[in-house]
């Protein structure tokens, strides 16, 4: 009995426009200029916004800021210069006091 064994060796090549391209999406925490760019219409697709001013929506940015552990991050398509996803983030901070 024989028995034979193949190797095979598969080489995939990056095509070099595509190693040239910029990052499609860029992430950042929210900020007040964000509001002319989107987000608030993004925002109206999951829930109920209503009329929002400028200055509401920079009030609210402070009010969050001033939480720690509190912030919104958001993804802006940088060709189109649109908010196009958002995530609220809450992290719980605590404290341990050591017994010596």
């Amino acid at each position: 009995t024989t028995t034979t064994t193949t190797t095979t060796t598969t080489t995939t090549a990056v095509p070099s426009v595509m190693m040239k391209t910029k990052p499609i999406f860029s992430c950042h925490r929210i900020t007040s200029d964000d509001f002319d760019k989107g987000f608030l219409e993004l925002l109206a697709q999951l829930t109920v916004v209503g009329v929002i001013s400028s200055k509401l929506f920079q009030d609210q940015l402070k009010a969050i800021d001033s939480h720690t552990g509190q912030y919104s991050l958001v993804v802006r398509h940088p060709q189109i210069g649109r908010i196009v996803s958002e995530n609220y983030h809450q992290i719980k901070m605590t404290t341990t006091t050591s017994r010596n």
